[in-house]
């Protein structure tokens, strides 16, 4: 609770087949993101950034800590990603923090992230 915040902003999109939480600089690739699948109902956690195979990915929020395996995505973009059940506990913490949560992910540099409303929203998409 005591590291800086992370410099960035949070972003919301949406489209007929999802919704989009990113977290990043203004006018640049985002570094976090959520995205809820509407037809899969499963929510995505995605990290800019490299890894060779499965890393872990812990989130630490103010009430719990949860370490999860990510996968590199394989896409253009270097980044890592995990899929969630939408009712996933995890999720919930991270929306509700009070000030931000924090995204340890192994080779990457740490995250402090602000709970703000664009989490909840996409969760609440999903559900």
């Amino acid at each position: 609770m005591d590291a800086p915040q992370t410099a960035g902003d949070w972003f919301f999109s949406s489209s007929a087949a999802s919704s989009t939480a990113s977290f990043g600089p203004p006018e640049s690739e985002a570094i976090f993101g959520l995205s809820c699948n509407f037809g899969s109902r499963a929510i995505t956690l995605i990290q800019e950034g490299e890894a060779r195979g499965p890393v872990p990915m812990t989130i630490r929020t103010e009430t719990t800590d949860q370490t999860l395996t990510a996968q590199p995505t394989g896409t253009e973009l270097p980044a890592i990603s995990v899929t969630l059940n939408p009712r996933d506990p995890i999720l919930d913490a991270m929306a509700l923090s009070k000030g931000r949560f924090a995204v340890q992910t192994q080779g990457l540099p740490a995250l402090y992230i602000p709970a703000w409303p664009e989490i909840t929203r996409v969760i609440e998409d999903c559900r």
